[in-house]
């Protein structure tokens, strides 16, 4: 699953999911019937190779399913459905029971052969038991089990359920969608709903002849009969039941070929022109996958298909299901970060397709398997196909988000244990995707990058088709590196199987004109006793930038500080060369004064890596905040984007810290008087020969400007709101991103009822995501209430709904009307969407707050609502207000170079 988009779903702009997890709960808690890790106390994730028999779960390892036959019968205006499903299974030891997962089904009958079974069905554990009457027996061998079943589709997202949208003429429409991921499965069908519990699907689906029927694999037959259709697909390959993918509606589609796949892209109807992008970039990928893994995609077709309302995408095979921006990009007015995350996503999607499909992991706790090498596989494409592209902001942004969850002291390895299926989806979260694509990235440097691919062609050829954990993934790893004497295995386990990261502390001494490096290595923490030391293995680039025929040069640091020749006394020295690694950098008085003075100098990723590290060490009181701005005074107007961008990162965090106040107006004046510098270099209207970043820069530009109250840009912004509205293809989508921040961060309620109705008329496709950013980032406290309303209505699509409360928490910096809304309104939150998401959104207000008191209030929320073991969002948030609340009261009283601070340097 894409960050979703989670992050990219869950996750909005630079604003980071705050994932920690509470082990006390996962140690203690007994759930009777939930899938569960195995009792024995010496059980590791990942440590052995996959054996089935020994693979957590709740379902016996002696009933195996090899053939899963389901007919549905669907429309997408009936909020019900009926069913049929025939298992063909292996049974090994002879039984009179057979359990299988079934959550919110109504069975009809189950039949084994002319046997009625008795079924009992355990909701909490969502589970049904079928029986056969004592003294017969289900004997060893092949038998076949047919339950025949009915359930409810709601709008909720997962399982099945259907999507609402306006046609051309602004009718209203439903579709019907599935998203299985985790555990949606059963929610649709009794199934063996565990990852290791590959089978062969037959599919097939009885609906009106006018809509049309999708699924996993091609379509094997038709037939019509008194008006409906029923749709038989092609057997799947053996494979996961959260993989299974339907849709059923009116489509239309582009289509191509790559070599001998079949390529689809499907949209609702009259929306399929602008797929173009989106199909070109597949093709790219397919082709780079194939090359870097040696193998081909293995179906005979990949269909792609757009879903009004969802948010980010999901990897069934050979269906893949996206957000509506993701696939339909307008070549005239998409902005940069559209046509990015379009590319980007479809990548990180389609290595799924290797990555989490051919090869599965065995069990939920190593769902790292699947995300972290999808999220890597995915910037490492879209690097490669796109030169012209600089992905360093992104990668120090991406970086910055897991290291903001990873710091804190319940931080979770990126490999973990899952004690409950139910709670897999606390896995998808910025350790797993960020800190796994992080990680990947400086393991594959210490391996070597042939070495690290060739091992990755031997797993995926050994284990295609099957299942895989960590063990199974180092094996092959360590076969191609054995030759070098570099252990990959071990220098990978500290950083996947551990929480936290490094600081790296950096000082200098002078002996003779020569300079000594000496490089310490210590847990980085908010403060003094937070977290447990622990150390890693780190393999550290340096070099002397500024000096003449220096070279890089790798340096392992361990347990023992350790000292290296760096050049001629006084020469800046870079610390982690290219800004990859996964740790931070303290430089002591001398080296950061260095480098300051040779700023201008330095390679972009070095200064991007500068600037982050000042500010987040400032948080931790490690260091004064005055640096990270004396770092901001030295930019020129005309420097690389990605370090403007850094910038009003810093900005926006110093912003969600003070929040209102004095300090809070100097901060704005402050940004107004840094920011107008480059605006003013940029001007309004894109010019020939203008980067993909410039562009983007120019949009963030009027978005932060807008925000912090800058009075010109604000009336130049609300002029240009009209001709968005209209689709004025002259307004770039980089700006119309800005326009849209401007004017909904100041907006009056009259100005976000018409960006509410662009979003509910479904006409602005590619500005979905901007426009529901600036919907939720409205300051005035009386909009921001009218805002929330929208989060029970069903003027926007239901996904997008969902996240309003968070977002305007988050975006408006409204954490205590977030509350009060909340609690207000909980149980219609709750009946709006899924079980699942009731941890979110009891969380939600305590995005971006820094106030102990409402965390306390949250936390005795959930402690009424929900199980102990799904108390890991609401106990991730609080952890990361304490950590707002220690960072404001780090930097508070250092900060007085603001309000004399609104002329910059360097302009």
């Amino acid at each position: 699953m894409s960050r979703k988009l989670l992050m990219k779903l869950l996750i909005e702009g630079a604003a980071c999911i705050r994932r920690a997890t509470d082990l006390f709960f996962f140690a203690t808690f007994i759930g009777v019937g939930f899938a569960q890790v195995p009792s024995n106390a010496t059980y590791k994730p990942g440590e052995k190779p996959f054996n089935f028999d020994a693979t957590p779960g709740a379902l016996s390892k002696f009933v195996v399913p090899k053939k899963t036959s389901a007919h549905f019968d669907l429309d997408p205006y009936v909020d019900a459905f009926s069913g049929t499903v025939t298992h063909t299974i292996d049974v090994r030891k002879a039984t009179t029971q057979i359990r299988l997962h079934s959550a919110d089904l109504d069975i009809a009958k189950a039949m084994w052969g002319d046997v009625a079974l008795t079924v009992k069905t355990d909701k909490d554990a969502q589970m049904i038991t079928l029986t056969v009457t004592a003294p017969r027996e289900i004997t060893v061998g092949t038998h076949q089990i047919e339950i025949a079943f009915r359930g409810k589709i709601t709008a909720n997202g997962y399982g099945l359920y259907f999507s609402r949208y306006k046609d051309a003429n602004g009718a209203d429409k439903r579709m019907l969608a599935t998203q299985m991921e985790p555990i949606g499965a059963r929610e649709m069908l009794p199934c063996f709903d565990e990852p290791a519990f590959r089978t062969v699907w037959d599919v097939a689906i009885t609906t009106d002849q006018k809509y049309m029927a999708l699924s996993n694999m091609p379509v094997a037959s038709e037939t019509v009969t008194n008006g409906k259709r029923r749709t038989q697909f092609a057997s799947t390959p053996s494979m996961a039941s959260y993989l299974l993918a339907i849709a059923v509606g009116e489509f239309e589609k582009t289509t191509d070929r790559f070599e001998n796949i079949d390529l689809n892209i499907y949209t609702v109807a009259t929306k399929h022109k602008n797929t173009a992008y989106a199909m070109d970039a597949t093709k790219k990928v397919l082709g780079y996958f194939k090359d870097y893994f040696g193998s081909a995609y293995p179906l005979p077709k990949l269909d792609q298909i757009a879903i009004p309302g969802k948010r980010g995408a999901m990897e069934n095979w050979g269906l893949i299901t996206y957000s509506e921006d993701l696939l339909m990009v307008d070549p005239v007015v998409a902005s940069y970060d559209q046509r990015f995350w379009s590319f980007n996503v479809i990548a990180h999607e389609i290595a799924h397709q290797w990555f989490g499909n051919l090869v599965t992991m065995a069990w939920w706790d190593g769902l790292w398997l699947n995300e972290s090498f999808a999220e890597w596989m995915a910037h490492k494409a879209t690097a490669a196909l796109n030169p012209d592209w600089s992905l360093t902001a992104r990668k120090a942004n991406a970086k910055e988000e897991a290291m903001d969850a990873d710091a804190l002291s319940n931080a979770t390895p990126i490999e973990r244990s899952v004690t409950r299926d139910q709670n897999a989806g606390e896995l998808f979260d910025s350790l797993t995707y960020q800190k796994g694509h992080a990680v990947l990235n400086m393991i594959e440097r210490y391996a070597g990058e042939n070495e690290w691919r060739d091992g990755l062609r031997d797993y995926m050829a050994k284990h295609a088709f099957s299942n895989a954990t960590s063990a199974d993934l180092w094996a092959a790893i360590t076969a191609k590196t054995a030759a070098t004497g570099r252990d990959v295995q071990a220098f990978a386990n500290a950083w996947t199987q551990q929480p936290g990261f490094p600081l790296l502390d950096a000082s200098v001494s002078c002996n003779d004109g020569a300079q000594s490096l000496t490089l310490k290595q210590t847990r980085f923490t908010l403060r003094p006793g937070y977290v447990p030391q622990q150390t890693w293995n780190l393999a550290v680039l340096v070099s002397q930038p500024t000096a003449k025929d220096s070279a890089k040069q790798t340096t392992f640091v361990s347990l023992q500080p350790k000292m290296i020749e760096a050049g001629r006394c006084g020469e800046a020295v870079v610390v982690d060369v290219g800004g990859d690694g996964y740790y931070r950098v303290r430089y002591d008085d001398a080296m950061f004064a260095a480098l300051k003075a040779n700023f201008a100098a330095l390679p972009t990723p070095d200064r991007v890596r500068l600037m982050a590290d000042s500010w987040a060490l400032a948080e931790a009181g490690l260091i004064e905040p005055s640096h990270s701005f004396d770092l901001i005074a030295a930019l020129k107007s005309d420097d690389a984007p990605e370090l403007w961008q850094d910038a009003m990162g810093t900005y926006a965090r110093l912003m969600q810290l003070l929040r209102t106040g004095s300090q809070s107006r100097a901060l704005q004046a402050h940004a107004r008087a840094t920011l107008a510098a480059p605006f003013a270099a940029l001007g309004w209207n894109a010019k020939p020969g203008d980067s993909e970043l410039t562009q983007s820069l120019r949009g963030n530009l009027i978005g932060a400007l807008g925000q912090y109250g800058d009075e010109a840009v604000l009336a130049e912004a609300r002029k240009r709101l009209s001709a968005i509205e209209q689709g004025d293809k002259s307004v770039n989508g980089d700006v119309a991103s800005g326009v849209l921040l401007a004017v909904g961060s100041r907006a009056s309620k009259a100005n976000a009822d018409r960006i509410a109705a662009m979003i509910s008329s479904g006409k602005h496709t590619g500005l979905e995501w901007p426009l529901m950013t600036a919907l939720s980032s409205v300051i005035d406290p009386v909009v921001a209430k009218h805002v929330l309303d929208f989060s029970l209505s069903d003027k926007f699509p239901r996904a997008t709904a969902q996240r309003l409360v968070g977002r305007v928490a988050r975006n408006g910096l409204h954490d205590q009307l977030a509350w009060q809304f909340t609690q207000t309104n909980l149980q219609k939150l709750f009946a709006r969407n899924s079980k699942y998401g009731r941890r979110y959104i009891i969380a939600a207000p305590l995005s971006n707050s820094r106030d102990p008191a409402l965390a306390e209030k949250v936390k005795s929320l959930a402690e009424k609502y929900l199980e102990p073991d799904a108390r890991v969002e609401t106990l991730r948030s609080v952890a990361s207000v304490e950590r707002n609340a220690w960072a404001f009261d780090a930097v508070k009283n250092k900060l007085s170079f603001l309000q004399a601070g609104t002329k910059r340097a360097g302009a």
